[in-house]
Parts: structure tokens; sequence; C-alpha cells
């Protein structure tokens, strides 16, 4: 998952699509849509569901579990998988393999376009060596060049918070080892490290917030954006700064100048003559980032994912709708693979071309319409998605679909044993989910147990397969693989909020005109 404080906004990244490898040539075959449209079922006042295979699906999540031989598979086995890297391609090559084993169909990887430079770590050491020695913790900064060997240099702070902060430093740095970036306080620990969701703090999230900003972006967004965009600008000037005296420590090599980037892809057909050709998908994104394995982020994610897909293949589930998992690479750099699937699939939107928006990255510009469907788009009934951690599942985030609470509510009831209680019309962001939600197809991600997930693994050194709960996972899988398994079963797809119209938004949520007595209207001066 991409940095935390960015997690709101929906990625629009328009990635081209490209086919690259020829044993991995064919896309998942889609026919015309069906003839109901799913914006106009009428959906049933209750469930219809099947008790007896959820407790067939229990019994083998977690009781025949084999999640955590995933786990060590994928992490200890393979490790840290950086999008264009050698590691995400054994990754994609792995994922779709264990698929297939497990009895899935049609698992091939998908060509989600060119990513760009290929790079990987082989080796990064620091140590202090005066005034006594220590050995240092270090990683190296993705698709950072190697130093020419080892090198000793003194330690230099720069405190640049401004681009005129620069000229202090002009000519003062060669043959220095810089310390770029706030100096972190090191308070003491007043609360343990590793969290559950309490009573309260679920009651809180299940409450939704009515703000004086909805539908916009409140102002505290805009200044964190802002924020964003100055210090991403000044990263870049710091960057062509210290390239002219300071050299990094590290032992990396560069694998290609335009490397691209895979999805991994598989199903278990559906078998009901009506809705076979109509899917639910599943999935997590298989990269991470350098640090550790990325077990929480996201090898717990794709385990998970996997593991339901493969308690209904055990159970010899013959599903009505198809099931179809996807896993993701990108995610980190803007979830640029699954917004490449969905834009190749089902639909996009062109980017605004505003000039605030032109400042920001692409993942982060809205989109301006009209938003351009495609015929597939009818036939996805809905996409769940894992990406926060390794935390047991206590519920699902609804993203404002009024519509699927109650549903879900029946869904839910059976699993209260299991700590699944709770519902929430919020939003939540920063996941792959996002890029199905752009298009109008149902996306939820689920709510998760924080653990130690912020605090200690994401992004860092400490994210390894020890740090996943293997009793979460297990539940994970298995509620994940009820949810799949009531989708794919229903006689109605899920159902619907309003196709996203970029353009309309905008213009709804415009200042009436006339609305203040006597007030006239100041004509733009040309």
């Amino acid at each position: 998952m991409p940095v935390k404080s960015l997690r709101v906004f929906p990625a629009i990244a328009l990635i081209a699509a490209v086919t690259l490898h020829a044993a991995d040539k064919p896309k998942t075959a889609m026919t015309a849509p069906a003839a109901i449209d799913p914006y106009a079922e009428v959906q049933p006042a209750t469930e219809t569901l099947d008790l007896n295979m959820y407790q067939r699906i229990r019994d083998e999540g977690l009781n025949h579990s084999h999640v955590m031989e995933f786990a060590s598979a994928l992490m200890d086995g393979i490790g840290p998988r950086l999008t264009g890297s050698p590691n995400v391609k054994k990754a994609n090559e792995w994922t779709r393999d264990t698929l297939t084993k497990i009895g899935l169909e049609n698992a091939h990887l998908e060509d989600w376009g060119e990513f760009g430079l290929g790079w990987q770590q082989l080796n990064t050491w620091a140590r202090m060596v005066t005034p006594d020695t220590a050995v240092l913790i270090v990683q190296a900064t993705p698709w950072s060049p190697s130093t020419a060997g080892p090198i000793t240099g003194d330690v230099v702070f720069v405190n640049i918070k401004e681009e005129k902060d620069l000229d202090q430093y002009r000519g003062k740095l060669a043959g220095k080892v810089v310390l770029y970036g706030a100096m972190r306080d090191a308070p003491p620990l007043e609360k343990a490290l590793f969290e559950r969701y309490t009573e309260k703090e679920l009651e809180d999230i299940a409450a939704f917030p009515v703000n004086a900003n909805a539908g916009g972006v409140p102002p505290e967004i805009q200044a964190r954006l802002r924020t964003y965009v100055e210090r991403m600008r000044l990263i870049d000037k710091v960057g062509q700064f210290f390239t002219d005296g300071v050299e990094m420590d590290v032992e990396t090599r560069y694998t290609g100048d335009h490397e691209h980037a895979f999805d991994t892809i598989a199903e278990i057909p559906g078998t009901d003559p009506k809705l076979k050709e109509q899917v639910v998908m599943v999935g997590g994104h298989l990269d991470s980032w350098i640090a550790g394995t990325g077990a929480t982020d996201n090898g717990a994610g794709t385990v998970v994912a996997m593991e339901a897909v493969r308690i209904l293949k055990a159970l010899g589930v013959k599903p009505r709708r198809t099931i179809r998992i996807a896993l993701w690479t990108g995610e980190e750099q803007g979830l640029l693979g699954s917004k490449g699937y969905v834009t190749q699939h089902f639909g996009s939107a062109k980017l605004s071309t505003a000039p605030d928006q032109m400042e920001l990255p692409e993942f982060l510009r809205r989109a301006a319409g009209p938003l351009e469907v495609k015929p597939e788009q009818k036939l996805i009934s809905a996409y769940f998605n894992v990406d926060n951690g390794s935390g047991k599942l206590r519920g699902v985030y609804t993203q404002g679909n009024a519509a699927v609470a109650p549903i879900f509510a029946e869904w839910i009831a059976p699993l209260k044993d299991l700590g699944v209680t709770t519902l929430t019309m919020r939003n939540t962001g920063g996941t792959d989910h996002l890029s199905f939600d752009a298009v109008g197809i149902p996306g939820f991600q689920f709510i998760q147990d924080n653990l130690d997930y912020e605090s200690r693994t994401h992004h860092s050194n400490e994210d390894t397969v020890e740090r996943l709960q293997p009793s979460d996972l297990k539940q994970i899988a298995t509620v994940e693989a009820i949810f799949v398994y009531n989708a794919a079963q229903r006689d109605q797809m899920m159902p619907r909020k309003p196709l996203p119209n970029p353009d309309m938004d905008q213009k709804l949520r415009a200042p009436l005109e006339g609305i203040f007595p006597g007030a006239t209207v100041q004509e733009d001066k040309k």
C-alpha cells in the first residue's frame, strides 16, 4: 500500500496496454454483456444464504488451511517484489503456476504496459567508524545507482526546507556522506505497538460523518496535497544538487530501461448458463517495497486471496458466476496494475488538465469526464480487496454504497463469532479497489485490525513473514471465500452506485447563481 497520508485519493493513472510474453498473450475472454442491466436490477428484501456452505468453508479454511505455506513460499522463497524487478517477475510466474496447481483455469499474466526502469538491490551496508564502530541498518532508495565499491567520508546533516536553502551548501559537500531529511524524535512509547480495534473504535468507524465538504476535497486535504507537491518538487531539486558531489554506498543493478509489468489472473469458471459470463473478482497487490520481504504489505493480501480460491476449489464449488482472482503489480507506485487492467477491460476517464492538477503526480489527478465505459464493465458484479496487513477482518467499507449495506449485514451475521461485525458507509483509499470504484464497479476493502502494521511493519525492514499472524490470515481467507461465494451465487449482481460522472460532479458542486439578494455576477474581463 502506498504512503498512508495519501490514502484518501483514488488513482486515475492511465496506462497503455502492450502485450509482451507470447506464452501469456491470451487475455481473459469476455462475451457481450448480459441482458440484465446491473444498474436496473431490483434487489431482494432478504438474502438467500447457504449456511451449510458457510460451515463447509469455515471447516476448510480454519482447519485445513494452507495460507502459511503460500506465505513462506512467496516471502521466504522469493522475497521483496519491487515492480520491474527480477523478483516481481518470479512472483508473477509463481502465482500463475501455483494457481494452476490448485485447480484454477486460464491462469496467465496480463501486460498492463511499460513500467520503466528495472532495478534490483544486491547489497547495501553502512557502518560508523568514528568515534567508535557501529553497524547501521540501511536500504538503498529504489532506482539508486551503485557506488564504485565501499567509500568513506565525513557525515554531514543538511537542513533543506526551501530551494533557497541549497545555496548554503553549494561547493561544501564533495566527498561527504549526506544525511537528508528531518531528524526524527524518539519519544517514549505510551501505548502498545500491536493493537486490535476495540468495540468503541469499531462503533466510531461505523458512524458516517457528514462534513461541509461532502463530495469535494476538504481544505485540510487540499493543504496536504499542496505540501506533498512542494516536497516532491524540492526532492527533485535536492537530488540534482547532491549528484554533483555525494555518492551512496550501495550495490544495485539495473535490468532495463523499458520494463513491462504484469498482473496475475486466474479463474474458477461459472456454470450457470445465464450468469457464467458475469464475474466476481478477488485480489490484492503482489508487488511490495524493498525493505523486508513485503509480508504485511501486501504478501498477506496476495496469499489470503489465493487461499480463498483454494478453499472453494477444495470444496468442489461450481459457482454460478465466474470467480476471478487478480494479483496486481505497480500498486506501490500508484495502483498502476489494477488501473491498467481496469482501463483495458472496463473503461476510463481522461485526467484533468487544470493547472493545479498538472502539478500533481498522475495517480493523484482527478478525472475529467466523460467516463468511457467498455462492454465488460457491466459483467463485473464486485471486486473484494485486502491490503491493510495481516490483521483479521472486522467488517467492510461500503464506499458509500448504501444499497449494499443491508446485503452485507446479512452476510456477516453468521460470522459474528469470528469478529466480523462492522459495516461503514465511509470510503477508504490507498489501494486497488479504488480502480474499480472509479469506473462504477462495486469495489470493497475490508476493515482490518491494525496490529503493528502502521507502527512497525509498513514499508520497513521488519515487514517479514514472522510478522504475519497465522490465525488472522486463516480468518481473512475464510471470510473472503464466503463473500466471494455469496456474490457468485446470488440471483442478482451486487447493487451499484450511480455511474461516476466527473464533469457533472464538478458542475453540481459549483455555486448556484442568483441566490444572494441583489448580487450581480461580474463578467470576466478578456
